[in-house]
């Protein structure tokens, strides 16, 4: 019974450890690296591990993306506590951690609702081209209202710019 349950474990283990290397890809597609190739990948890799998972799992592989894509990202923001006393360093690097998870719970939420589409109509081109992107656009609206319009790391300024 135990071997079974570890079988069924282990290959989502490491659709984890893709959907964070995935999110950390994806960070070279932004400022100053400007590898757009990479913010694609990033993101099709993703899309592409939505679409074999059930909600719950698809939340957590979103979270995983969104926590490991913003981590790195804001990796400078560390360095910057560095030059204070411990006492600001730790504040700091909880308040930037808590952050962090709520862009990762964006990115989870993402997950959730591209998951909770059966399953039959995730192998669709509209699923892939029209309906996980729109999901993605409408939490990027919604992370601009929640952190009063922080335009940091946006895939579309990202290709545009």
């Amino acid at each position: 019974m135990l071997k079974r349950h570890c079988r069924c474990i282990k290959p989502f283990i490491g659709t984890n450890i893709i959907a964070a290397v995935a999110g950390i890809i994806s960070i070279f597609g932004f400022e100053p690296y400007n590898q757009i190739g990479l913010l694609i990948v990033g993101y099709l890799t993703l899309f592409v591990l939505l679409k074999t998972h059930n909600p719950g799992q698809s939340f957590l592989i979103g979270f995983l993306f969104g926590f490991f894509q913003f981590m790195f990202a804001l990796r400078w923001m560390f360095d910057i506590f560095s030059i204070y006393d411990l006492s600001y360093q730790i504040a700091m690097t909880l308040l930037m951690t808590g952050i962090i998870a709520i862009r990762g719970l964006l990115f989870g939420f993402v997950g959730f609702i591209a998951a909770c589409v059966p399953i039959s109509k995730r192998n669709s081109f509209q699923w892939l081209i029209i309906f996980v992107p729109a999901v993605f656009c409408l939490t990027e609206w919604s992370r601009e209202w929640l952190f009063t319009g922080l335009p940091l790391y946006q895939p579309g300024y990202a290709i545009v710019g």
